[in-house]
C-alpha cells in the first residue's frame, strides 16, 4: 500500500508544476506594463477576475493530464500498483490546492493581510491530521488525498465567497468557467470508456483528447476572442525570442 501511494502520489504531484510556474511568474507580471495598463483600463476587479480565471483554467489542465497520463502509465503494470489508477487523479487535484488557495487569497480585494491566509493555513492543517485519522483507516490510500481536498475546501470556499461580498468583487467569468470543467469531465469520462490497446495508442489517444481540449477553449469561446492574438504572440515569442 505505502509503494502504490508513494508512486501514485509523486506521480500527481507533476500536476503541481504547472499551477506553482504561474504563482512563479505573478509577481514580475503585475510590475510589467502590460498588467498595469490593463488595470488602469479595465480596472482591478476585472484584472484579477481574469488572471483568476487562466489560472483555474491551467490547474484544469494540469489535473487533466496527468489524470489521462497517469491512467496510461498504470494500466499495463503488474502487481497492485494497477490501484495507483484511481488514487492518481486524487492526488493531482489535491496538488493544486494549496496554489489555489494562495492564488485566490492574492486576488481577492478586500482588506486581509496576511491574517486570512495564515489562519486559513493553520485550519487546513489541522483539519488535515483530523480528518486522515477518519479517513484513511476506512478507505486506505484513497484518504490522504481526499483528506486534503476536504481540509481545503472551507478556507477555499470562505475566500471565494468573502472576495465576491467586498465593496469591489472580483469579475470571474464563471459561464466560461462552467464550460470548462463540463469539457474536461467530458473528456476525462470519454478517455475511461475509450481504451485502445497498447501503450502506444494509448499515448497517442490521451495526445489527441488534449489537443481538443485546447482546441475546445478556443472554439466554445472560453478564450475570448480579443486574447487570442496576444496569446498566439506569446506562443511564437517562446520559438523566436524574446517577447518583446
Amino acid at each position: 500500500d505505502i509503494g502504490v501511494y508513494s508512486f501514485a502520489s509523486r506521480t500527481g504531484f507533476m500536476a503541481a508544476l504547472l499551477p506553482q510556474a504561474f504563482r512563479i511568474s505573478l509577481r514580475p507580471l503585475r510590475k510589467g506594463a502590460a498588467y498595469l495598463s490593463m488595470k488602469r483600463e479595465y480596472g482591478v476587479p476585472i484584472a484579477q477576475g481574469q488572471l483568476l480565471a487562466y489560472f483555474l483554467l491551467l490547474c484544469l489542465t494540469a489535473v487533466l493530464g496527468v489524470f489521462m497520463l497517469g491512467e496510461a502509465l498504470v494500466r499495463n503494470a503488474s502487481g497492485d500498483f494497477t490501484e495507483a489508477a484511481g488514487v492518481i487523479p486524487l492526488a493531482a487535484a489535491a496538488m493544486t490546492m494549496p496554489p489555489l488557495f494562495r492564488t485566490l487569497n492574492s486576488m481577492t480585494i478586500f482588506p486581509k493581510g496576511r491574517k486570512p491566509l495564515i489562519v486559513g493555513i493553520i485550519i487546513v492543517a489541522l483539519s488535515y491530521v483530523g480528518l486522515a485519522l477518519v479517513i484513511v483507516p476506512e478507505i486506505g490510500i484513497y484518504g490522504p488525498p481526499t483528506a486534503i481536498l476536504a481540509a481545503f475546501a472551507g478556507p477555499v470556499l470562505y475566500i471565494a465567497v468573502r472576495s465576491q461580498m467586498s465593496e469591489q468583487p472580483i469579475e470571474i467569468p464563471y459561464w466560461s468557467l462552467l464550460r470548462a470543467i463540463a469539457v474536461a469531465v467530458a473528456i476525462a469520462g470519454f478517455f475511461q470508456l475509450v481504451h485502445p490497446d497498447g501503450r502506444t495508442l494509448e499515448l497517442a489517444e490521451v495526445a489527441v483528447l488534449m489537443g481538443v481540449w485546447f482546441a475546445s477553449l478556443f472554439v466554445l469561446r472560453i478564450v475570448p476572442e480579443h486574447h487570442r492574438h496576444p496569446l498566439l504572440h506569446m506562443a511564437r515569442s517562446t520559438l523566436r525570442g524574446s517577447a518583446m
